[in-house]
């Protein structure tokens, strides 16, 4: 980035604090770039997000196995089970696996809680649901575990703005070729 700008200015600068300067700002903008790759790439960021895939799988095949018994025969066991389990899904847990990370971890063990609650069990082992309402409980304590390392592990790495480190770097860069470029222009005259 320092180069190009360099380069679009054509200034030959050998002023060596200036030079110093330069060689900070590359180095400053070498590390944001690399810290951006990093961000990008980080491994438990990506166990992250399989994991939250494996959550949103496990709650489809909780809706999938659920609605299965949408059709049972009026006032039957089955249906009476679905229709309780297909309220409660409806009025607070159908958007939950397209909500952000935390809020959708903190619905599902609210989910959790309900199911175990006297209200729904019976109608969870009516339904033969409590294989898949393990499975979602195991499958969210895996992701807590890693996003509370992710979380415990940021909250003692510094934060930036990244774009606006990046603008305010090149604003600087650009202000300081300027800079160069008027005092190479209006030097004084030696006799």
């Amino acid at each position: 980035m320092i180069d190009s700008v360099k380069n679009n200015l054509e200034i030959n600068i050998e002023d060596p604090i200036a030079l110093k300067y330069f060689e900070t700002l590359e180095r400053d903008a070498a590390e944001l770039e690399s810290t951006n790759k990093a961000v990008l790439s980080d491994e438990k960021n990506k166990l992250l997000l399989e994991l939250d895939c494996q959550r949103d799988k496990h709650l489809l095949i909780f809706r999938r196995l659920m609605q299965v018994h949408e059709l049972s025969d009026d006032n039957s066991p089955e249906a009476v089970a679905f229709e309780a389990l297909n309220n409660l899904w409806l009025k607070k847990y159908e958007t939950l696996p397209y909500l952000n990370l935390a809020i959708e971890t903190t619905g599902i063990e609210d989910l959790l809680f309900n199911l175990s609650t006297n209200k729904y069990i019976d109608h969870i082992e009516t339904l033969n649901l409590s294989g898949t309402v393990e499975n979602i409980k195991v499958a969210n304590d895996k992701f807590k575990i890693i996003y509370s390392e992710i979380t415990a592990q940021n909250s003692f790495k510094p934060t930036y703005d990244a774009r606006s480190l990046r603008i305010e770097l090149t604003e600087t860069v650009v202000l300081y070729m300027n800079t160069c470029k008027h005092l190479q222009n209006h030097r004084p005259i030696k006799k």
